[in-house]
């Protein structure tokens, strides 16, 4: 089971990270994410966030 708190905070910083100011930041929080966290929805929004970004 996975902890919905930590679900919805990582998910939430990988969205934010487009407000960071550098480029760098901005994708590198998404895809830090997409290889760290385990969570099947984290890394479905982690991929989600950098395809926005890219876009």
């Amino acid at each position: 089971m996975y902890d919905t708190d930590k679900r919805k905070l990582l998910s939430a910083l990988c969205h934010g990270a487009i407000f960071f100011s550098t480029a760098f930041v901005s994708v590198g929080v998404p895809i830090t994410m997409l290889f760290v966290s385990d969570d099947p929805v984290v890394r479905e929004n982690a991929k989600e966030a950098i395809n926005f970004h890219f876009n």
